[in-house]
């Protein structure tokens, strides 16, 4: 299996920018600050797309930008809480962590939408040592299981814990399933003086699926449960104007969507 992964993110990864692309982007939500660490951007192999009509599909993906993402993860301080939200591929996390002056050991939560490695890979350095080692990591109880020897995980011991479907994490942070594109993948509602953010991990994974939300990359276990998903979540947050943050988003990884005749429309946050 996770030689199947490595395959495939390396597939992701056939084009990606420099490493002087990599951003860091903030946001402030009530009394929340959430930041957007970009890893790397990237376009998607345009091979990995999967559409009913592949004629069609092939116009789609010739217009610019259409396959185009990039790997990150998010950083949350609440005030008494310095979370993170997955960790990318490698390292590069911490890095980018330090640049904000945030110290990796001084992350107390990790928050785990799903286990594929470009979310799991940086909770290790190249020696196998812990990246984050004052943290709990979080994942959920269907995720776990689907998943039990990750040895990202597994090199976290007894402070992997689980939470299970609609679960207050703490205080402003709730969980919504969203099954499909993994056993256990997961969605996170942020909430702080009154203000709603959503951050969906692998909701969305290149722009042309906010105008056709049926096309589906082969990441998904199950690409109709993974539609269900992408469509019930772009018409909440539309309807609601609500922020939504990616990991696969691009720069700068957070916005709003819009309803447009055809599909949806996102606008990045200025």
């Amino acid at each position: 299996m996770y030689k199947f992964l490595a395959v495939l993110f390396g597939v992701f990864m056939i084009m990606p920018a420099h490493a002087e692309d990599s951003k860091t982007h903030s946001y402030k939500l009530g009394a929340f600050e959430v930041t957007s660490l970009i890893n790397q951007k990237a376009e998607h192999d345009k091979s990995l797309f999967h559409y009913g009509d592949s004629e069609k599909l092939k116009e789609l993906l010739s217009e610019n930008d259409a396959n185009l993402g990039s790997m990150g993860e998010f950083y949350v301080d609440t005030g008494s809480r310095k979370i993170l939200f997955d960790t990318g591929l490698s390292s590069k996390t911490s890095e980018l962590l330090e640049s904000i002056n945030v110290q990796p050991k001084d992350i107390d939560m990790v928050i785990i939408t799903h286990t594929h490695g470009d979310h799991v890979g940086g909770l290790l350095d190249s020696a196998g040592r812990q990246n984050f080692p004052n943290a709990v990591i979080y994942v959920s109880e269907e995720e776990l299981a689907a998943n039990p020897d990750n040895p990202k995980l597994a090199a976290y011991g007894e402070k992997v814990k689980t939470f299970g479907r609609f679960e207050k994490i703490i205080e402003g942070i709730v969980s919504e399933p969203a099954f499909g594109h993994t056993l256990g993948h997961t969605v996170f509602w942020l909430e702080s003086e009154g203000r709603k953010m959503l951050i969906w991990g692998d909701v969305i994974h290149a722009q042309i699926q906010f105008m056709y939300p049926e096309i589906y990359l082969r990441y998904d276990t199950n690409h109709l449960d993974a539609l269900d998903v992408r469509n019930d979540l772009l018409k909440r947050v539309a309807d609601e104007d609500v922020v939504v943050g990616g990991m696969h988003l691009a720069a700068p990884a957070m916005g709003r969507v819009y309803k447009e005749d055809i599909g949806y429309r996102f606008e990045p946050i200025k």
